[in-house]
């Protein structure tokens, strides 16, 4: 079965994740220099926006987005020509620390997946998904470790929506 590449977009608003890490030694430097400035700050409503635009850079620079074919339902796992995808172009929008050093975001990243039927605009993808499964359901936000001895520090399961749209 041939392969054809379409580009998705995925969006988090306001991800996640359960729990915060008991030892800040796991946690990417990058991360805990955000919270520091975030609480410097005085929290979102605080900050300039040119100091909101740093800590939203240095977040993104601990945030990983896959797309995990395995996490859709049964029988749908086969419209992904390949396995696990990484995701690109992360971007976190806004983060916010007052939960603890692993922050709630908006954020966004871009797949290029490689599908095994074609999608030509984001109305025959929402065809596809209401007669199968939403394609979000595929996709995941994560906090990386400082390392790789770490599992990832939580994956942002908790949020107030989940998107991933065809980009035309």
């Amino acid at each position: 079965m041939g392969s054809k590449t379409c580009r998705f977009k995925a969006e988090i608003k306001w991800g996640s994740a359960d729990e915060q890490p008991d030892d800040p030694a796991v946690m990417p430097q990058a991360l805990i220099t955000a919270c520091e400035l975030w609480k410097q700050a005085g929290g979102r409503s605080g900050a300039d926006k040119q100091l909101l635009a740093e800590i939203c850079t240095l977040t993104a620079k601990a945030l990983r987005c896959s797309f995990i074919k395995d996490n859709l339902f049964d029988g749908t796992e086969d419209i992904l020509a390949n396995d696990d995808i990484e995701g690109e172009n992360i971007t976190v929008y806004a983060a916010d620390f007052s939960k603890g050093c692993v922050p709630t975001v908006r954020a966004s990243a871009e797949f290029q997946l490689p599908m095994t039927i074609e999608f030509g605009s984001q109305e025959e993808v929402e065809a596809w998904e209401e007669e199968n499964d939403y394609l979000a359901a595929g996709v995941s936000f994560q906090f990386l470790p400082i390392d790789d001895t770490t599992d990832y520090l939580g994956s942002l399961s908790n949020h107030e929506e989940l998107s991933l749209r065809l980009v035309e």
